[in-house]
């Protein structure tokens, strides 16, 4: 998750609510998006063409 990049450390060290939030979706995330999600959606970037704009 990139919300510590985003945010900063603080909300996450300061802000309980704000914590558990991020704690909440990143393991929903984990759980519902695995590692072969990630396989699968490079290659369909790949397949796109998308890949070549960056």
């Amino acid at each position: 998750m990139r919300a510590g990049r985003a945010l900063g450390p603080a909300p996450l060290a300061l802000d309980a609510e704000h914590s558990k939030r991020v704690a909440d979706l990143t393991l929903y995330v984990r759980q519902h998006h695995a590692e072969r999600d990630d396989a699968a959606l490079g290659r369909a970037v790949l397949a796109s063409g998308a890949a070549d704009r960056w």
